[in-house]
């Protein structure tokens, strides 16, 4: 189950990568200060979230079946 969750929290990091590639490709003017708190929030908010999530779901008392959730 730790291993869901750390791929989980990877994945949450990756989504905060990715824009970062397409700010590359603006001008320095419009690109966001990543020395900003709530700019260097998100990269600990959303693997922090995505880890959080796979461990609630690999619960005992989740069942998922066919897009249904029984809990």
């Amino acid at each position: 189950m730790m291993e869901k969750v750390i791929i989980a929290a990877f994945g949450g990091l990756i989504y905060c990568l990715l824009p970062l590639i397409e700010y590359a490709k603006k001008p320095k003017e419009s690109r966001p200060d990543l020395k900003d708190w709530y700019v260097l929030a998100q990269f600990v908010f959303y693997p922090f979230l995505g880890g959080l999530l796979a461990y609630v779901c690999e619960g005992d008392h989740f069942i998922l079946t066919k897009a249904r959730l029984y809990i």
